[in-house]
C-alpha cells in the first residue's frame, strides 16, 4: 500500500543497486511515519541480507508500491526515463502529461475542476503515454528493461491517479473500486514480470485485504483487493487479517495531522475484538479454511470489527473505526495479539543524517 516511486527506492536498496530510480525524495507524502520507522528499517535490513546470499538476481526479494497517489513523482519518472533513455520522445511526453502538470501538486483541484459533464479532461492524454508512448517499447523489449519497466508503471499511476481524482467526486464507491482495481492490476504486472513461480506478500490495511464481499464494505458496494485476488487466484490466494484489543498506536487525528503515540481502547463489547479477547490466549493463530463445527458457525455470525489505519479518532470509535462483518469468510486466516504497540518513527536527526542513496533520506 505504498507509492511505486518511493517503494522502488527501497526496492534499490535491498538489492544494494547503485542507480536510483529516481532523484526525488522518496515518502514525502502523509503519514511518512508508516515507512520511516524502526519496523521498516528493521525488514530493509533482513531483506538486504537475504539478497546478498542469493546467486540469481532473477530471485531477489523485491519490494513494490501499489498505490496510485504519487502523482508529481510519477510524473516527473516518467519524464527523467524519457530524457536520459528515449530523448526522442521527452517532448511528447511532455505534451500529453502538459494538461495535467498544473495540477500535479493539488490533483484534488483537478478533480473538482473536472467533475462537470461538459469539462474536459486530461484522460486521453496521460492513458496514451500508457498504450502509445511506452506501451509499444515494453512489447518489444519486455520487462527485462527495468528502466524500461519503472517508467511504464509509473506512467501507469499517473493515468489511474488522473481517473482517481475524477472519480473522488463522483460520489459512492467509485474512487475506492478504482483505487483497489489499480492495486491489483498492479500486482498481477509485477507477478508477471518476475516470471513464473513468482510469489508475493502484500502488506495493506484489514479493509483492502480482506475480502470486501463479507463485510459492510460490499453492502455499499466497494471492491478491494482482497476479494480480487480471490476470485482471480481462488485457493492460491491466502488472505490473513489481524486484530488486536488494546496497546498504543501511531496514528493522527486529522489527515495531515502530526503523528502521536495514542492509547487504543479496549474492544467494544459484542464485536471480534471482545470475542477473541473473551476466548482466554493472548496470541493466536487461526486457521479459518480448517475450521469446523461449532466455531464455523461462530466465524460465519456477523459482529463489528474493528479497522484502526492512520487516522484514530477515540471520540467518536464505534462509527469511526468499526464495520460489520463475517470474519470467517472475509479471512483464510487470523493473527490476534492482544496487546500490541505502536511503531516507532526513525527521529528526524537521524533521518537528516542519512546519504541521498537511503530509503529514508529527505
Amino acid at each position: 500500500e505504498a507509492d511505486w516511486p518511493d517503494a522502488a527506492r527501497i526496492d534499490a536498496h535491498i538489492r544494494g543497486l547503485e542507480a536510483l530510480p529516481s532523484p526525488d525524495a522518496p515518502f514525502p507524502r502523509f503519514p511518512a511515519w508508516m515507512w520511516r520507522n524502526r519496523a521498516v528499517e528493521d525488514l530493509m535490513a533482513r531483506l538486504r541480507a537475504f539478497n546478498e546470499e542469493v546467486q540469481d538476481p532473477a530471485r531477489e526479494v523485491g519490494f513494490y508500491g501499489l498505490d496510485l497517489y504519487s502523482l508529481p513523482s510519477s510524473i516527473d519518472a516518467v519524464e527523467a526515463f524519457a530524457r536520459q533513455h528515449d530523448p526522442a520522445t521527452l517532448e511528447e511526453v511532455r505534451r500529453r502529461y502538459g494538461c495535467l502538470a498544473p495540477y500535479a501538486e493539488d490533483p484534488a483541484a483537478y478533480g473538482a475542476m473536472a467533475r462537470g459533464a461538459e469539462a474536459d479532461t486530461c484522460a486521453a492524454d496521460v492513458t496514451s503515454v500508457v498504450d502509445e508512448v511506452l506501451g509499444a517499447q515494453l512489447q518489444e523489449v519486455g520487462t527485462s528493461d527495468r528502466a524500461l519497466f519503472d517508467a511504464f508503471m509509473n506512467a501507469r499511476v499517473v493515468a489511474a491517479s488522473e481517473a482517481y481524482y475524477r472519480a473522488m467526486y463522483e460520489g459512492g464507491a467509485a474512487s475506492w473500486n478504482l483505487r483497489d482495481t489499480h492495486m491489483f492490476d498492479t500486482l498481477k504486472r509485477i507477478l508477471e514480470a518476475r516470471g513464473e513461480g513468482a510469489k508475493a506478500i502484500i502488506w495493506a490495511h484489514n479493509s483492502h485485504i480482506g475480502d470486501a464481499r463479507a463485510t459492510g464494505m460490499g453492502a455499499m458496494g466497494q471492491i478491494n483487493l482482497g476479494q480480487l485476488a480471490r476470485e482471480e487466484w481462488g485457493q492460491e490466494a491466502v488472505l490473513i487479517g489481524f486484530g488486536t484489543d488494546r496497546g498504543t498506536v501511531t496514528a493522527a487525528t486529522a489527515w495531515d495531522g502530526a503523528p502521536e503515540t495514542m492509547e487504543v481502547i479496549s474492544s467494544l463489547p459484542e464485536s471480534w475484538g471482545a470475542m477473541m479477547r473473551e476466548a482466554g490466549p493472548d496470541r493466536f493463530f487461526l486457521d479459518l479454511r480448517a475450521a469446523e463445527g461449532p466455531l464455523t458457525e461462530a466465524l460465519a455470525a456477523e459482529r463489528n470489527e474493528r479497522y484502526i489505519g492512520v487516522l484514530y479518532m477515540r471520540q467518536t470509535e464505534l462509527p469511526s473505526h468499526y464495520i460489520p462483518s463475517a470474519i470467517g469468510q472475509e479471512y483464510d486466516a487470523y493473527i490476534w495479539l492482544e496487546e500490541t504497540q505502536a511503531v516507532e518513527p526513525v527521529p528526524l536527526e537521524e533521518i537528516e543524517a542519512l546519504p541521498e542513496e537511503h530509503p529514508f533520506a529527505l
